[in-house]
């Protein structure tokens, strides 16, 4: 019978996902290293109860600015309009990843490929009074070994586990835009995204900020 697990336990959980996913890993051994203490059945239902616990990944802007972003409207198949809006304090938006424009910067591209070589990248423009900014988000697709547990999932549009950094580029500037880019959760379609003032503190577990205000 499962138990009920800690905050830690479940971002240890997190992690092995992350590894497990990663395509040049000796999955042989880590299968070894698991079964030898956990049984197989046992294992993928931890990973479902603690991704149920996750729940929808989110992103949360944090700005005391005003900030506009550009929005795609309702559209055929073959057109996407996009419109700014400014963004309201704290009502969160859900955005189709797959109406987002695709990433042209070729420099940025090709610093992605050298770690995801197939997947896709889209971007969101945003913009204050001081700065224009745009949200780069690396395509994450569901491992094998989650797929059965992503079918049944409640809020599978949203993705499985949480958001994660691209180091090298986060905070970024080239010709006058500032760059963040995101590893979406793992087979999301869409984004959950908010705004909210800096001073906020955070009670949810998983959500990713982008801190705007930060120099």
């Amino acid at each position: 019978m499962l138990r009920s697990f800690s905050t830690p336990w479940l971002y240890f959980l997190d992690k092995i996902i992350q590894i497990l996913s990663d395509e040049n890993l000796d999955v042989k051994n880590v299968k070894k290293c698991i079964n030898s203490f956990l049984s197989k059945k046992d294992f993928h239902a931890i990973l479902e109860l603690n991704i149920k616990m996750m729940n929808i990944a989110k992103l949360i802007l944090k700005s005391d600015e005003t900030l506009n972003i550009l929005l795609p409207q309702n559209s055929n198949c073959k057109n996407i309009n996009y419109q700014a809006q400014e963004l309201e304090l704290k009502k969160e938006i859900d955005i189709n990843l797959n109406d987002l424009k695709n990433c042209d910067n070729e420099k940025i591209i090709e610093t992605i490929k050298q770690t995801y070589q197939n997947n896709l990248v889209k971007e969101l423009d945003l913009s204050s009074q001081k700065e224009k900014i745009k949200i780069l988000f690396i395509l994450n697709e569901v491992p094998k070994f989650l797929k059965s547990i992503y079918k049944e999932c409640e809020f599978k549009e949203y993705g499985l586990a949480n958001y994660l950094e691209f180091d090298e580029i986060w905070d970024f500037y080239e010709n006058n835009v500032r760059y963040f880019t995101v590893l979406t959760s793992m087979g999301a379609n869409k984004i959950k995204l908010c705004l909210k003032n800096t001073q906020e503190i955070e009670d949810e577990i998983n959500i990713m900020e982008i801190n705007l205000d930060k120099e």
